[in-house]
C-alpha cells in the first residue's frame, strides 16, 4: 500500500540515531522518484530500484559544506531504505523541511518550507 509522504518522514526518522534526530536537520523532496529514475549524488550516481521519495538528513546543520549527511531512498510501496552517506545537500529548492533537531535555527536551515500535506 503506498505510503504518505507524513509516513515516509517518519519511517526516515526512525532510521536515525537519538542523537542523530536530536542534532540534525531532515528535509523531503516531495517529488516521487519512478523506478529506473537515479539520484546524483555529488560524484556518484544512485540508481532508483522502487519508486521512492528521496529524504536528506543534515547532520551538522549551520556548518559549511563538506561535512557528513544522509540521503535517504524511502520506498513508497514497503518502506524500505537504500542509504547514502555523503559530505554535500542537493539543491535546496524541493526540499521541504521534516524535522528540525534541538538548537537548529533558521539560519541553519536548507529551507524551511513544511511538508504540506494534499486534502483527500
Amino acid at each position: 500500500m503506498p505510503r504518505s509522504l507524513t509516513e515516509i518522514a517518519g519511517i526516515a526518522l526512525a532510521a536515525l540515531t537519538a542523537e542523530e534526530r536530536r542534532r540534525c536537520a531532515a528535509y523531503v523532496d516531495p517529488h516521487l522518484l519512478e523506478r529506473g529514475a537515479s539520484v546524483s549524488i555529488r560524484n556518484t550516481t544512485v540508481p532508483v530500484t522502487v519508486p521512492s521519495f528521496m529524504v536528506f538528513v543534515d547532520l551538522r546543520p549551520g556548518a559549511n559544506w563538506g561535512h557528513p549527511c544522509r540521503y535517504l531512498l524511502v520506498s513508497r510501496e514497503d518502506g524500505s531504505i537504500a542509504r547514502v552517506d555523503s559530505e554535500f545537500p542537493p539543491p535546496a529548492e524541493s526540499l521541504r523541511l521534516i524535522h528540525r533537531g534541538e538548537g537548529v535555527e533558521d539560519w541553519m536551515l536548507l529551507s524551511t518550507q513544511p511538508l504540506e500535506q494534499k486534502s483527500s
